[in-house]
């Protein structure tokens, strides 16, 4: 190869190569931008839940500000939670027990007040912290088919099998899915270091406390 030749090379490689950089350089400031416009946007829906429902999201601003990926994929985790199957009332007793038992706080208030706003009946609701089974009906159901999935008790497949019956299949995977996913976020919260400590409940004008 004549030096001519290696230095044609040689230039063709660096032009290259600053081409490539270039290229490479737009596409990051693009993915960047796009990064932030993300982030900007859930962080308004975060506020706006806010307000909506007197909560403090704050952990959830956390994951925001590091990895609006994290958070993304956190609140597209709601596509499982809000499944709600045949019976809401059933879901919701199984969503408040999945929750208390990673808190009995803020997000366990959460839980309590968007039941309320479904139509979920707050006596049963309150039935279930007083552990009042009888008066607690559907939701109690729910509840204590929650608690059964949690400590793998004996009772799990009788109330397996209530629910079945009662309510129809999509009802027991709605409460599956419940039991299982809403302890997640109390947990994460626990695992950022944004939980709080056990609180008494509001549900309508009545103030409990929930003892495990």
């Amino acid at each position: 190869m004549t030096k001519s030749t290696d230095l044609q090379h040689r230039v063709i490689t660096v032009i290259g190569i600053r081409l490539l950089s270039q290229s490479l350089g737009e596409q990051l400031t693009k993915l960047l931008g796009r990064h932030k416009m993300i982030q900007r946007f859930l962080r308004s829906q975060l506020q706006k839940f806010e307000r909506q429902h007197n909560y403090d999201a704050s952990y959830m601003h956390h994951i925001n500000q590091h990895s609006s990926s994290a958070a993304a994929r956190l609140l597209l985790f709601s596509a499982m939670t809000d499944f709600k199957g045949a019976n809401v009332n059933v879901w919701a007793g199984a969503a408040l027990n999945s929750t208390l038992s990673g808190d009995c706080g803020p997000c366990a208030q959460l839980s309590i007040d968007r039941s309320i706003e479904l139509g979920v009946p707050a006596e049963g609701l309150k039935a279930c912290l007083n552990k009042d089974w009888t008066q607690a009906k559907e939701v109690g159901l729910g509840f204590r088919f929650s608690n059964a999935v949690l400590e793998n008790s004996d009772s799990l497949q009788p109330l397996r099998d209530e629910i079945k019956l009662e309510h129809g299949e999509t009802t027991l995977i709605a409460a599956s899915y419940a039991a299982s996913c809403f302890q997640v976020y109390p947990l994460i919260k626990r695992a950022l270091g944004y939980d709080k400590q056990c609180e008494q409940l509001q549900i309508d004008d009545s103030t409990l406390a929930y003892v495990p």
